[in-house]
Formats: structure tokens, sequence, C-alpha cells
């Protein structure tokens, strides 16, 4: 069946669209990117209502949709469990005058326009008092004819009649039943809601014990059964030995008792929580200067002199080699030459000494040759009177 006379439309936040469907008396409607409707109120829904010319329609934050019923002049609401129910102009059909579209503000106020209504009606639901609703018709327009006198440039007179329009605002109060809700009586106090169906249990109600602990209901109050390793009122506290991530750098947790672990630990980690990678140069000495890095699994020695090279900077150059060996040689001569001078004094002190053998003897000049030594002599000079010359 095609859509006859439509005329109110809602959009929802899932972009569900409903349609008024008034020459079908029908609701439909169609989800996002979907050119077939579907009906989801008519005639027959409900035994004790019935909709007749449906207008405007208008969805609540509760999923209950509520529908002009310009036809029955009165307000009906569809309940999101599919119940149909007259909520203004139910008994009094005076109150609403062809109904064609209606809206809510931010306190639940519903506003209705109508054809012979010529303003716009507020209804405060009281959904959940004893109060009876007020209805108040606000916006409503009138027109008030006024005779003025002009004068004109030949002193003669006319009357120019004007129809000024003026607004005023009128408030009246009906009759109308009262909603109220009142909330059953369930016969199993454990159970809540319209149908009691609702478990009112601490652990139904919300997930109060955690780490895949069993919650247990005990009266009004509930008792958290922890698994193995944790404890705490809701099981919150993680005491295994072998907690998540409790060996790292892909480190192995292996669990030895209830309170004790190890681990073991991949490739170049070392330590308790395998933190700590392995230095593979605590027992590396890098020849020549060099410096050794730790690298990831391995080493490496830096040669800080261009002459030398190798894993451990062992090998030198050619450079390097000749003069080591120019240094060996000097460094032997040197050796022998003073072990040579040093065995020569040693032994000529032995030919001198143990064998009165002189060696130096024939080459020892002759100012210092051994000389036999003079008496000394005293010489006094005796002095005499010589004649006086006369």
């Amino acid at each position: 069946m095609t859509l006859s006379g439509p005329h109110g439309i809602f959009v929802d936040g899932n972009f569900r669209l409903y349609v008024a469907d008034c020459n079908n008396n029908r609701i439909q409607r169609f989800d996002s990117g979907s050119l077939n409707g579907t009906t989801i109120v008519k005639n027959g829904t409900s035994t004790t209502v019935s909709l007749d010319q449906p207008t405007g329609i208008v969805l609540d934050a509760d999923d209950n949709l509520f529908i002009a019923d310009r036809g029955g002049n009165r307000i009906v609401r569809f309940e999101y469990n599919g119940t149909l129910l007259c909520i203004i102009g139910c008994t009094d059909n005076t109150i609403l005058k062809y109904p064609e579209t209606m809206s809510f503000d931010s306190n639940g106020n519903i506003y209705v326009t109508g054809r012979e209504n010529r303003g716009i009606q507020k209804f405060a639901l009281a959904t959940n008092s004893c109060d009876t609703p007020s209805i108040t018709a606000i916006l409503q327009s009138s027109t008030v004819p006024t005779n003025i006198q002009t004068t004109i440039a030949n002193q003669s007179y006319h009357s120019t009649e004007i129809m000024q329009p003026s607004l005023f605002v009128t408030t009246i109060q009906v009759t109308a039943p009262t909603l109220l809700f009142i909330a059953p009586t369930c016969s199993n106090q454990t159970y809540i809601g319209i149908h009691c169906n609702i478990s009112a249990t601490p652990c139904d109600l919300s997930n109060l014990c955690q780490n895949n602990a069993t919650c247990q209901n005990i009266n009004t109050t509930y008792r958290c059964n922890c698994l193995l390793g944790f404890n705490g009122t809701e099981c919150q506290f993680d005491q295994r030995p072998c907690q998540p991530n409790r060996c790292w750098n892909n480190g192995i947790c292996n669990k030895l008792t209830n309170e004790t672990f190890n681990c073991t630990c991949a490739s170049n980690w070392a330590g308790i929580y395998c933190e700590r990678m392995i230095n593979y140069c605590e027992n590396v000495s890098c020849e020549n200067e060099g410096i050794c890095r730790p690298l990831l699994g391995d080493y490496r020695c830096e040669c800080l002199d261009e002459n030398y090279s190798g894993r451990h900077c062992e090998i030198s150059s050619e450079s390097i080699l000749v003069h080591k060996i120019v240094s060996k040689l000097f460094a032997v001569i040197a050796i022998l030459a003073i072990a040579i001078v040093i065995a020569c004094v040693i032994i000529m002190d032995i030919l001198k000494y143990c064998f009165n053998i002189d060696p130096t003897r024939n080459y020892k000049p002759k100012s210092v040759q051994k000389t036999k030594r003079q008496r000394p002599v005293i010489i006094r000079h005796i002095y005499r009177n010589a004649r006086s010359i006369v």
C-alpha cells in the first residue's frame, strides 16, 4: 500500500523517518537508506483506540510516539511496548479541534496547533503527579476594526476603516483525565519494572565483581567469589605471581609456587624481570686502546687509531710493523752494548784484584808511571855583613 495524503514527519537520532499516513490511518517508519516503509501503528493495534486521519507525529527520548489524531480530535501515545493510549481529548472532543501538528519543549510540555482553534494550545502533562493538567491557549489572534478620520487638502472629510490586529492570551481551565504513573507492586520483591521482569538484585543491576569473579546475592547485599590469586571486596587486587607483564621484554613467567616465580628471558636479556640487556663487553678487552661498544646480542671494538683493525683492534698496519721492528732492533743493540761494557769492566777487575794482572799497565802514560820519591831538603840561607864602602 502506498502513502495517501502524508502529513507530519519526524526523523530520530538513527535517521529513521516516521510518516503520518493520514488517509490510510496509519504511521509508517522508513529505515535509513530504505524505500520500503514498515507500518508500526494502524487501526487494530489497540482495541480501545483507533487512528482517524493522523497528521502530526513526535518521538520522545523514551521511544514513545505521540500522534495528533485530527479526525478523533485528540492526542494519542504509542509506547515502545506496543500500547496505544489516548492522553489528550479522550473524553471531551471539544478540547481540541482538528489538531494538525504538535511539539515538545525542554520541560515536556506539549504544544498543539489546530485549524479550528486559531492558536497554539499548551498542555502541561504531569505524568507523576496527582494535579490536574492545565490547558493554556497562547498566541491567539483576533482582528479589531477601528474607524479613524483623516483630513485631506480640500478640507473634506473621509472615513477610513483600518483593520488592526491585536494579540491577547487566554488561559482556560478544563477538566481532563489525570495522568498518573503508578509503579506496579511485584509479587517477587527481587524484581522491578512495569512487567516485573527486571531483577533488582545487586549482582544483576551492575557488574560489581572484577577479574571474572562470581557475584553471589546475599539478601540485599552481595559477595564476590574471587578466582585464585585475587582478593579484595570486588576481587580488584591481583596477587598472582605471574601477573600480566610480570616479565619484561617478551620474557615468559613461570609459576613456581603460589607466591614465587621466575622469568625465562628472551635472548640478549637478563635479570629477575628480564629488565637488563646483556652487556657483551663485560668480558671483552679491545687491544691498542680500542673501545668496546655493546650491541643487541653482540659487541664491537672501535679502533681509535686508523693503523689498527680487526674484531679486537689486534691487526696492525705495515707501517706500524716496520716501526716496531726497527724499535726492537735498536733496543737489542743498545742492550748488547751495555752488556758488553759491563762484562769488560767486571773481567778487568777480576784480573787485576784476583790475579794481579793489570791489562792496562802497559798503556799508562809515562808521566803517571811510578817514580821514586826524593828526600825533602831544608835549605837555610846565611847572610854575612858586607864591608862597607866608604
